[in-house]
């Protein structure tokens, strides 16, 4: 069901209060939001993204994708009696009608997307995520060594982990950097970039037991 829309113009931020959080948020349109933000009074933060997020994030795990469709599972199913703010910053002159829909019934937990600066040389260490994205990864100056729950410790490059999404997913753009952790075979990975940039990790987080902390140490 249409849940809001997204008021026209770049640069407009949006509020959509609802009393209910649905499983998928769904709009349709040819260039990113510029900030997607959900807030659940008393659990806090379950959405903060940015456009490279967004982007990263837009067809995580789809096997196909309607052109411009931007879909983000943000729960295992409906999550009632929960005060909401759905807050979009519009990237476009025109509005955007924003639906939410749910496949299960009494949905449990949150699956929290956030973001975290990485700053140059120091990096960060990574683990218990159901994805990880490194949509501002760059090829050959930054390092990305992951260690799998079998022992195996590897170097990746940012191409190899956008032709690695290929396994899990259809829909290949740039942005479609980092790991599918969805088989749990990544134990924990470690991201030194040259530049500070943004990482995005999507987790599940129960309802009532939210953190804020994406990073386990640098």
């Amino acid at each position: 069901m249409q849940i809001g829309t997204i008021a026209a113009g770049v640069g407009t931020v949006t509020t959509i209060p609802l009393t209910w959080l649905p499983e998928y948020l769904l709009w349709n349109n040819a260039v990113s939001l510029v900030g997607l933000r959900i807030i659940v009074q008393g659990d806090g933060v379950i959405v903060d993204l940015d456009t490279a997020g967004i982007n990263g994030l837009k067809a995580l795990g789809m096997i196909g994708r309607v052109a411009n469709d931007f879909l983000l599972k943000v729960s295992d199913g409906i999550i009632a009696g929960k005060n909401v703010q759905i807050i979009a910053t519009n990237g476009v002159a025109a509005a955007i009608p924003l639906w939410g829909f749910s496949l299960h019934n009494r949905g449990q937990a949150y699956l929290q997307s956030i973001q975290q600066i990485t700053l140059a040389a120091s990096g960060a260490i990574f683990d218990n995520f159901v994805y990880l994205s490194l949509a501002n990864a760059v090829t050959a100056t930054d390092i990305i060594n992951v260690e799998f729950v079998d022992g195996l410790v590897q170097q990746f490059d940012a191409v190899e982990l956008n032709s690695y999404n290929g396994f899990y997913q259809n829909d290949l753009t740039a942005a479609v950097i980092g790991f599918n952790n969805a088989n749990k075979r990544i134990k924990k990975v470690q991201f030194t970039p040259a530049i500070a940039q943004n990482v995005y990790a999507v987790r599940w987080a129960g309802v009532g037991n939210v953190s804020q902390n994406v990073s386990m140490g640098g």
